[in-house]
Formats: C-alpha cells, sequence, structure tokens
C-alpha cells in the first residue's frame, strides 16, 4: 500500500512540475489534433550525409537515414496527431562504418532548427479545419545547414493541394 502511494506522489510531482512551466510549455500541447507529415531530404548540390539524425525537443526521432545521396535518402514519415516540436536538432557524420553510421566517424553537421515558433496559430486552425488536412513539416540537408518549411495540405486526392506554406522553402 505504501509503494503504491509513493508512486503516485511521484507521477502527481512530474504532473505539477510540467503545469507549472512557462506559457510557451502550452503550445504543443494546444497543437495536437492536427495531422503531422515530416519530410526530409538532400538539398541540391550537397554532399552525402552519413549517420542522420533528427531529434525534437522531447528526443522523439524524427527521422534518421544512414546515408542520404542527391539520388537517394530522402523520405516522409506520418506521425499522425503527434505535438509539434518546439525545436529540431539535426546532426550528420563522416567517417562511419556502414553499419554503425550513427555512432561512428565524426559529427561534422549540427545544427538546430527552431520549428512551432515559425508557425503561425492560423497554419494550425486551417488544418484543424477540415478532414484530410496535414501539417507538412520539411527539412531541406545542405552543407552548411538546414532549410526549413512547413505548410498546410489537402490530401483529398492526387495530386495533394497546398492551403498555406511558408518557412526557408
Amino acid at each position: 500500500m505504501k509503494r503504491r502511494w509513493f508512486f503516485a506522489l511521484v507521477a502527481m510531482f512530474f504532473w505539477f512540475s510540467a503545469c507549472a512551466g512557462s506559457p510557451d510549455h502550452i503550445g504543443p500541447i494546444e497543437m495536437r489534433g492536427v495531422g503531422m507529415v515530416v519530410t526530409y531530404q538532400l538539398a541540391q548540390g550537397a554532399n552525402n550525409k552519413e549517420g542522420v539524425d533528427a531529434r525534437s525537443d522531447t528526443g522523439y526521432r524524427l527521422f534518421g537515414p544512414s546515408m542520404m545521396t542527391p539520388t537517394g535518402g530522402g523520405g516522409t514519415n506520418h506521425l499522425g496527431d503527434a505535438a509539434i516540436p518546439r525545436w529540431v536538432r539535426v546532426t550528420w557524420r563522416e567517417d562511419t562504418t556502414p553499419g554503425n553510421r550513427w555512432a561512428t566517424g565524426k559529427v561534422v553537421g549540427d545544427y538546430t532548427v527552431q520549428v512551432l515558433s515559425r508557425i503561425p496559430r492560423e497554419a494550425f486552425d486551417l488544418a484543424r479545419a477540415g478532414r484530410e488536412r496535414f501539417l507538412v513539416l520539411t527539412f531541406r540537408i545542405r552543407d552548411d545547414g538546414v532549410d526549413f518549411g512547413w505548410m498546410v495540405r489537402l490530401q483529398d486526392g492526387v495530386p495533394f493541394v497546398t492551403l498555406m506554406k511558408g518557412g526557408d522553402l
């Protein structure tokens, strides 16, 4: 019985400390309910990237190809109703060992991209306003940085319709 109370108190401590955050902490929670898609690609003219790792402020891995080349390595991840990240840290390496690209070699690219603060509230409202609407976060990896763009798209058929967009792309 004492053990059960102890775990309940520990859980309440974490819950209350999460509620005591700054007002901008409310942002990701309010933004739930928006379907999210993440796309990533290598920028035109960029060199190959090894051991790419993109993690959100919560530690969630948004994407992580072992190798990105001009002819391949990009992709799309459908994350459903995930919280929109505040920021995403994108890293890549060189001189890696095949099969172990995320842990070997040397980190040569390390960039943090602000995400949530760059998307206007109107985009979230538009994405929530109807069915088959998604917020698409796009990351384009260059040799000297990462470009970020966002769009609200309607996936009612093929091709999809862009309703609103912004960012670097």
